[in-house]
């Protein structure tokens, strides 16, 4: 019994000492579950500090956006606007000089001398600011694609009319280059592709821009082709030059932001620019789904190509058949000039306008903010309103909707003026920027004011057809339209046509204007294409 009791008193023991040591264990256990909890806790804490801490960064960034956005506007502003002055101005000065000096000095050696050397500077002028606005358009560019606030204008396109375009913007800077072809090569029946038709030029603008200054002699070749590695469902589009050559490393480098090309990384040769170009183009490409690169060997020249993913249809050429016209716009105003409101608050841009406008033969009236506006245009009646956008008292935007929403002004058509972006969604009928390019300009005031100034007769629709004519015929004027070629054209003016010739806007830079507008017996629209 004694050695039974033992045993259970150490087995007791045992017991104790299991249980002493699982207690310990639970509050060694406890406590690691409280400094558990309480890490968690503060773990909880310190992420809803960072999360608090990134909202904050995140909304700072933000702000800087705006910042940015509007610091661009505002520099855009600043610098386009007296840039239309002082381009206008110098042009306006350029053609006076040649029409009313040139000429009279010639009898002199020493002033033509001094003659040739002003028109030299004023040209200079003319071109340094021109440069100094694609400079300014190239960083808005990259601004707003980068921030996705560029307007998409995408409509089906045919490749033919984007090649020939840009072919036709850059014949002046390659007519200034005797040692160096351009050449354009398109394959037939290509089919379409949807994009905006504008970036779209601007693209192979830049490369065969691009080309021209690097090449000094040889030919720059623009081609539009089916990507023969995609089953026909791909469009392949390059700018092939016989330059330099573009090295290795430089070969990606060159798609970055403000990266040139240089030798020994100096300023040393450096091209003109900002280095922004090739990064747009690749932006613009990417949008749409598609790839742009460049191959090129040391001395053998490079090529850049680009892919666009087709549309799956092919335009189809139109036939010029005649049409009737339906009579002449009912309300057409009495012959005699247009008179034009311009309405902008800064006086030099005003002052340059009315001299641009009067010596196209308008008759001009200027405002200096949207509530003169309102007065001058119920005043006047005016046939067509140009309107900047950021002016004192009233702003363009609310000009032309008070101007939409009045019965007796309703008609008038607005064409917006303004260094502001974005200046296409404002309710204008349309929007130039500044600095102005005078001929499109004159374009616009042409279409908008043709209806209401147009004559009865015939018209003669010049055509080319490489651009489909969609929808409804024109209907300008009251005698019967006929379609014509260019060359058709000349021989009927020489025949004595008399009456309207329509000119579309992929023949416009192919028409001599100056010799039409010489007989007056013939009116003169250009149509944008839609």
């Amino acid at each position: 019994m004694r050695h039974l009791a033992d045993e259970i008193a150490r087995r007791l023991r045992q017991l104790e000492e299991e249980n002493r040591l699982l207690m310990d264990e639970v509050l060694v256990a406890r406590r690691a579950s409280e400094i558990t909890a309480k890490l968690v806790v503060e773990q909880f804490v310190k992420l809803d500090e960072m999360l608090v801490e990134q909202e904050r960064l995140n909304q700072h960034l933000r702000d800087l956006d705006r910042l940015k956005s509007g610091f661009l506007s505002s520099v855009s502003h600043e610098l386009r606007t007296p840039l239309t002055s002082i381009l206008g101005f110098a042009k306006l000065i350029r053609k006076d000089f040649a029409k009313h000096f040139q000429a009279a000095a010639e009898a002199d050696p020493k002033l033509a001398r001094k003659a040739v050397s002003m028109d030299r500077n004023l040209g200079v002028i003319i071109d340094e600011g021109q440069r100094l606005t694609r400079l300014i358009n190239d960083v808005l560019d990259l601004a707003k694609i980068e921030s996705g606030r560029v307007q998409w204008r995408d409509r089906l396109v045919v490749p033919a009319d984007i090649v020939e375009q840009a072919k036709s913007a850059v014949s002046g800077e390659f007519a200034l280059k005797a040692g160096v072809e351009l050449v354009a090569e398109v394959a037939p029946g290509l089919p379409m592709v949807t994009a905006d038709p504008d970036r779209l030029v601007q693209v192979l603008v830049n490369l065969l821009n691009n080309a021209s200054k690097f090449t000094t002699s040889g030919q720059v070749t623009v081609r539009a082709a089916l990507d023969g590695e995609s089953s026909g469902s791909t469009l392949l589009l390059s700018v092939a030059d016989t330059g330099p050559g573009i090295p290795a490393a430089e070969r990606e480098k060159i798609f970055d932001h403000f990266h040139q090309v240089t030798k020994d990384d100096t300023l040393k040769d450096k091209p003109q620019g900002t280095g922004l170009g090739l990064s747009i183009c690749r932006q613009i490409i990417d949008h749409y789904g598609g790839r742009l690169w460049v191959e090129s060997e040391e001395g053998k020249g490079s090529t850049f190509f680009f892919t666009l993913p087709s549309a799956g249809v092919v335009a189809q050429e139109q036939s010029s058949q005649p049409c009737e016209a339906a009579p002449a716009h009912p309300g057409r105003k009495p012959a005699g000039p247009p008179t034009i409101l311009v309405v902008d608050d800064e006086l030099a841009v005003l002052q340059y306008l009315r001299e641009f406008l009067e010596n196209e033969g308008l008759v001009v009236v200027t405002a200096g903010n949207g509530d003169e506006a309102l007065d001058l245009a119920r005043k006047h009646m005016p046939d067509l309103i140009t309107m900047d956008l950021a002016m004192p008292v009233m702003d363009g935007q609310t000009c032309i909707r008070h101007l939409r929403e009045d019965p007796a002004l309703s008609h008038i058509p607005v064409v917006v003026i303004s260094a502001l972006q974005d200046i296409d969604s404002v309710g204008g009928d349309a929007a130039l920027a500044k600095p102005l390019d005078e001929q499109r300009l004159l374009e616009v005031l042409n279409a908008l004011l043709f209806e209401q100034h147009a004559r009865a007769g015939a018209c003669l629709v010049v055509y080319s057809g490489r651009v489909p004519l969609k929808g409804p015929r024109l209907k300008v004027c009251g005698g019967t339209t006929q379609f014509c070629s260019l060359d058709d054209l000349w021989r009927r003016v020489g025949e004595g046509f008399e009456g309207t010739v329509v000119v579309p806007q992929d023949l416009s830079r192919e028409v001599d204007f100056g010799r039409l507008c010489q007989n007056r017996r013939i009116q003169t629209v250009i149509v944008p294409l839609e």
